[in-house]
């Protein structure tokens, strides 16, 4: 239902998309609009949702908004229900919001049908059916949620694929009889052009005769070089190609993987700064290096060290290498 489509879009779009934001060091306007923003989804999703949950949406006042607003009211149940605040919507955000999501699940679909990790950096993703001035606002947004390098628009989506056809002797056999053959190889020999009038229109004429799209077995053929989906007027496609580059860069993501991992499982505040030992297959070792300030920032890692070997550690997986590890404390906060 309605409900379940917004705490979706809350959690598994803002809240996940926002965190640098809730966690970032600066106390800026731009951490506290989050902040802002986020207490008045749940203050308001509460009060909406107290009639069908009495109990959980009563502890959920209690804990939020009665410890930060002095004049609320004792229970959600005596709060007035929200009103719509038509001022505070923007129907062309929305909009660009969905398509963004849209371009995004296409291209995690993409990656996932490919066997491609999400950590695994790609060079670049190619959209047609936006323009330049959407991309421009938001291909970062995209490029970080896909984890690619470049975003970029094509014109054409005929550049990215093309269609191949067979008939359908399921629904043809029964019209055509003795001449379904026929009809077939003809099907087979449609131009591109022809294939893109199908498509569009639903049925075209072969012969004197109509064929419609469900007559019609069509199949995408990609561009060398990528994968590629079509949604509507809306195509999406993936560079295949990965550099040395983006290879290291996938391992040194695995690694912050792990020391996170660690993190949690040592029960370190969020805040605290740590040292890491490290040694491992050079390949591990080279990519570290390379992405040191990533994995320094990501990590909160004051001193990163390589060492000849660490024999008290377990070896581990680190994508397709592997490597030991420790982390030690540094200022822990109390």
């Amino acid at each position: 239902g309605a409900i379940g489509t917004h705490i979706d879009e809350l959690t598994n779009w803002y809240i996940r998309r926002s965190r640098r934001r809730f966690w970032k060091s600066e106390d800026d306007l731009d951490k506290k609009d989050a902040y802002n923003t986020l207490y008045f989804e749940l203050k308001n999703l509460n009060r909406i949702m107290a009639p069908f949950l009495p109990f959980v949406t009563e502890a959920v006042f209690q804990n939020l908004e009665r410890g930060f607003e002095d004049d609320s009211p004792d229970s959600v149940h005596l709060c007035f229900w929200p009103e719509e605040r038509t001022e505070m919507r923007s129907k062309p955000l929305e909009e660009d919001m969905d398509l963004t999501r849209r371009i995004s699940s296409i291209g995690r679909a993409l990656r996932n049908e490919a066997g491609i990790r999400v950590r695994q950096p790609m060079k670049e993703v190619v959209v047609s059916g936006v323009s330049e001035e959407f991309a421009q606002q938001y291909g970062d947004l995209i490029n970080d949620e896909l984890n690619v390098k470049s975003f970029r628009v094509e014109s054409n989506p005929k550049a990215l694929f093309s269609y191949s056809a067979k008939g359908d002797f399921k629904t043809l056999g029964p019209r055509f009889g003795k001449n379904v053959k026929t009809i077939i190889q003809a099907i087979q020999n449609l131009s591109a052009e022809d294939l893109d009038q199908l498509v569009k229109n639903g049925k075209f004429m072969l012969d004197y005769e109509t064929i419609e799209l469900a007559d019609v077995i069509l199949t995408q053929e990609a561009v060398d070089g990528y994968w590629v989906r079509s949604d509507g007027d809306l195509t999406v496609a993936v560079d295949q190609g990965i550099t040395e580059e983006l290879h290291a860069e996938w391992l040194a993501r695995e690694f912050v993987h792990h020391v996170q991992n660690l993190r949690r499982e040592t029960d370190l505040e969020v805040t605290q700064r740590i040292r890491i030992d490290f040694c491992g297959d050079e390949r591990v070792v080279t990519a570290i290096k390379k992405n040191l300030s990533y994995i320094c920032t990501e990590t909160l890692t004051n001193d990163l060290v390589f060492s000849e070997d660490l024999t008290e550690v377990d070896s581990v997986k680190i994508g397709d290498s592997k490597g030991k590890f420790k982390i030690s404390f540094i200022n822990r906060v109390n």
